[in-house]
């Protein structure tokens, strides 16, 4: 389906194969279902008043529609807020947070089997732009918030969050002091809670390459590997036998 003057953001399945799509206008968040065969059940717009830009949507095991974006201001869209709405399997509004604040914005939002919803994104909390996690339960209510800061003179991103399959762990990547290995794009859980994280790692010797870099379900880092491939790694997936798969970017420079 095209869908004029619209910018898609990211899509997501439910169990029956509908279809979740999120994007934006130049002032509004556009989520829409289609069903298997491509028919349009239905559109909602949000917010009805302020500027906004579209982040991620995620569906929960029920069928629910977890989207997360964002407030905008000014000539330059500066992030000004977080929204993040959940939508029946109808399209009916169950909820919604609007969390207006300074470099609010939201990254990507992801749901565990319980249909809670785990969001991550920034905010600028004192003196500084830092990484902010929010957990929802199914009703819409905060059931934990997490800030991470690591200094007063870095600017802490996350990219992606991931949860992992018995809804234990909850782990939030992105980049904040520099160190050898870059930002990390993604991160992606295995079968027994390890952590694989896709980012990229720079050695004069070797420049940029895509790297992966696992962690054991206690946090410990059990390897790290740099692949030649390409230069930073951007999605990670890890099957039901523990298989990872990444794909990445090369960069191409011109004089």
């Amino acid at each position: 389906a095209t869908v004029p003057q619209t910018n898609g953001a990211m899509l997501d399945l439910d169990s029956a194969n509908n279809v979740f799509v999120v994007g934006e206008t130049i002032d509004s968040i556009v989520t829409r279902k289609y069903a298997p065969d491509g028919t349009l059940r239905w559109q909602r717009i949000t917010p009805p008043s302020d500027r906004a830009r579209a982040s991620w949507v995620s569906t929960d095991p029920a069928g629910n529609a977890i989207v997360a974006g964002y407030l905008v201001t000014g000539g330059n869209f500066s992030p000004a807020g977080w929204i993040v709405t959940k939508y029946s399997p109808r399209g009916n509004l169950l909820w919604q947070d609007i969390i207006p604040v300074g470099h609010g914005r939201t990254v990507r939002v992801e749901t565990d089997d319980a249909g809670n919803a785990y969001v991550t994104g920034t905010m600028f909390l004192g003196s500084t732009v830092d990484a902010v996690t929010i957990k929802y339960a199914p009703n819409g209510t905060k059931r934990w918030t997490r800030s991470f800061n690591g200094g007063p003179s870095a600017a802490d991103i996350p990219s992606s969050i991931a949860v992992s399959p018995d809804g234990t762990r909850i782990a939030t990547v992105g980049r904040s002091v520099r160190s050898d290995l870059g930002t990390a794009h993604d991160a992606a859980f295995g079968p027994q809670n390890e952590l694989y994280v896709g980012t990229s790692r720079y050695t004069q010797a070797t420049s940029e390459q895509m790297t992966i870099v696992k962690y054991g379900p206690g946090g410990a880092t059990l390897w790290t590997r740099s692949y030649e491939a390409g230069d930073y790694i951007y999605r990670i997936a890890v099957d039901r036998s523990g298989d990872v798969v990444a794909v990445g970017v090369v960069d191409t420079y011109f004089d």
